[in-house]
């Protein structure tokens, strides 16, 4: 992921217009998995599966402009923490 072009973007269209941003591309994710849990027909899954994976694109990219406004080692420290907690949940159903 090139880190310059999302600088850019926060720096041109400021912080809180790509927060919203990024909330809207999380609506569109949720719509997008709404809509593959109801496909049917191995077409419909198909598109489904494609719109999941561009609503995906978009929330990583907004999430990584979010990682630079809050702060990436903020960020990284509380994922780093969340995947232990998950590796500890996951050793403790084995």
């Amino acid at each position: 992921m090139n880190k310059d072009i999302l600088e850019k973007a926060v720096d041109t269209y400021g912080l809180e217009n790509q927060l919203l941003q990024g909330v809207e591309e999380c609506a569109e994710f949720i719509q997008a998995v709404n809509k593959w849990r109801r496909a049917k027909c191995r077409e419909d899954v198909k598109d489904a599966v494609e719109h999941l994976a561009e609503e995906i694109a978009d929330c990583i990219i907004m999430m990584e402009q979010a990682k630079i406004m809050v702060g990436e080692h903020r960020v990284n420290w509380w994922v780093d923490f969340k995947m232990n907690r998950l590796k500890e949940e996951l050793e403790a159903k084995e």
